[in-house]
């Protein structure tokens, strides 16, 4: 994944966007968007409405190792922000 190998989000929504990439509503992507979809839990599986939470509830698009590659440099960079302040 681009963005676990160092790719900043906002490159990479500017990369989709010229694709004519858009999201399911049908607009832009923007960081907002991308951060949100990173860190969602569907996307290794878990199924979530309200408080039901179902394991393997649907097909996982990545693999666990891969998802929290991408939550640990959302912590360093977190770190970094709070370094830079």
């Amino acid at each position: 994944m681009e963005y676990v190998a160092g790719k900043a989000m906002q490159t990479i929504c500017d990369e989709f966007n010229a694709q004519g990439l858009c999201t399911t509503r049908g607009a832009k992507f923007d960081v907002k968007t991308m951060n949100k979809m990173l860190q969602n839990l569907a996307y290794i599986d878990e199924y979530r409405h309200g408080d039901i939470v179902v394991p393997d509830g649907m097909s996982a698009l990545i693999d666990a190792n891969t998802f929290n590659e991408v939550q640990a440099r959302f912590t360093l960079n977190k770190h970094k922000g709070l370094q830079r302040a």
